[in-house]
């Protein structure tokens, strides 16, 4: 069990019958809940500021969730934290699904917590296919499940969310993977074949490339780093690389500077080193 929301904890009215003044139906399962704690969701919020029988009759039923998602996210709204209803595997698919359900009830903090979970998943796997390259691997692949990460945030990205902002963060996670490998990732005949299967990233990699405002459109402009950050030593092929967004108040304006780091200086780790 996670704590990641700013709310206060009302965990133990989530386990009384006292006062509560709505049920909420999910399946086989009723919760007794309380209409001014579950408007700290703006889903909630809004379906019972409406005229709705539900809310009229006082009951709500979320007929397109599994019983334990709504139990994850109403314990989320009660005490601020994150449990095993949500976050049941630890798998790359339940954190997508996580961000899904924080952005369908208006939670940024769920968002945000299943996001930085991609992250790092996807982190992870840039460290992986960098090793590779910096080995000098003839024939660079990445094991099936590292795969899987990726393929599963691609296909939420630009599949399942093409045509919704609400992903356009698995996006920016999507393009931020590919500058953390420094484009190499795209020579993998698996990324390929995810590629072929799904054009839009190519699309949209193509657009970030000539985007001053993307993660990785600075690695094709003339501030590519020659030195490392580090101990200053002339930067080689295959070296890390990571993009810093640089602080402007206005966020539509924003830029981003690419800085770089030598094997040594990586194993150390570099205060800050933290690609988001």
């Amino acid at each position: 069990m996670t704590h990641v929301g700013a709310f206060d904890s009302f965990e133990e009215m989530l386990n009384s019958l006292d006062a509560s003044d709505i049920k909420v139906i999910c399946g086989e399962r009723t919760w007794n809940l309380h209409k001014a704690i579950l408007c700290r969701s703006p889903f909630f919020k809004t379906v019972l500021s409406s005229d709705s029988k539900e809310t009229v009759d006082n009951d709500l039923t979320l007929p397109d969730h599994k019983s334990h998602e709504v139990q994850g996210i109403i314990t989320f709204i009660y005490t601020g934290k994150v449990t095993t209803d949500l976050e049941k595997d630890e798998s790359i698919e339940a954190y997508i699904r996580m961000f899904e359900l924080g952005a369908f009830f208006g939670l940024g903090d769920v968002c945000t917590y299943a996001l930085d979970k991609v992250r790092s998943a996807l982190k992870h796997v840039a460290a992986y296919v960098n090793s590779l390259f910096a080995k000098g691997d003839p024939s660079p692949t990445i094991p099936p499940e590292m795969f899987n990460i990726v393929s599963q945030v691609a296909y939420s990205a630009y599949v399942s969310g093409i045509d919704s902002k609400t992903y356009s963060p698995l996006r920016e996670k999507i393009l931020r993977f590919w500058a953390m490998t420094v484009m190499r990732v795209l020579k993998l005949s698996q990324i390929q074949e995810l590629l072929d299967k799904m054009p839009k990233i190519s699309v949209h990699l193509l657009k970030a490339l000539t985007d001053e405002t993307s993660p990785i459109g600075a690695f094709y402009r003339r501030d590519h780093p020659t030195h490392c950050i580090g101990c200053g030593e002339r930067l080689m092929s295959y070296q890390w690389l990571r993009t810093i967004r640089l602080p402007d108040d206005d966020e539509s304006s924003a830029k981003f500077r690419v800085e770089g780091w030598c094997g040594v200086c990586h194993e150390k780790g570099l205060p800050g080193n933290n690609n988001n």
